[in-house]
């Protein structure tokens, strides 16, 4: 399974890139809004883990074009984020589902897992 993983905070990208690559996942990953959006149209990952606060678009803005868009549209997004507002702001977006920073490894694994059924 491809998963997408955009986040400028690069510890954050490393650890993920690790712990789903020890769970057999193909993991590429991201650090800008902009290249974001590129890439879900290139690679068709299954699922995309956003962060809400980006440099550039954010996340917000980013989930907008994905789902706007025909080729990227039906990608589920995982949105991730310690920001007050971006729980409620992902759920009129269209985000699939929300997981508050810091996460567990665990309930992220099953979120994913309950998207891509």
């Amino acid at each position: 399974m491809k998963v997408l993983v955009v986040d400028d905070d690069l510890t954050i990208l490393e650890a993920l890139k690790i712990a789903m690559e020890f769970n057999d996942y193909q993991v590429e990953t991201i650090s800008k809004g902009e290249e974001a959006v590129l890439m879900a149209q290139k690679l068709q990952p299954n699922i995309i883990l956003l962060d809400f606060l980006l440099s550039g678009l954010d996340g917000n803005e980013v989930t907008k074009k994905l789902k706007d868009n025909p080729l990227t549209k039906n990608i589920p997004i995982i949105m991730l984020s310690a920001h007050p507002e971006a729980k409620r702001i992902a759920s009129k977006i269209g985000v699939d589902c929300f997981l508050s920073k810091p996460f567990d490894l665990d309930e992220l694994f099953n979120k994913i897992n309950n998207l891509i059924r």
